[in-house]
């Protein structure tokens, strides 16, 4: 059974926003080393590098865990 139905271009990284932006629920301009808002604010501005998985991406997952249970 193939799984082309799941294989699709992969889009392009999001970027991630700082932990003050999200936070105050701002939009962030991913400045770096510090984005505007943090500069302005003489904070320190930290980006995350850890992303949870996407909703989609969580369904792909299940569904290809349950394509390779499945009796051949």
């Amino acid at each position: 059974m193939s799984n082309s139905f799941f294989e699709r271009a992969n889009p392009p990284p999001r970027r991630k926003t700082c932990l003050a932006c999200i936070k105050a629920k701002r939009r962030c301009d991913h400045g770096q080393p510090a984005c505007l808002r943090c500069s302005r604010r003489k904070i320190d501005c930290v980006y995350t590098s850890i992303s949870p998985m996407s909703r989609s991406k969580k369904k792909q997952t299940a569904v290809s865990q349950l394509v390779e249970t499945l009796p051949t």
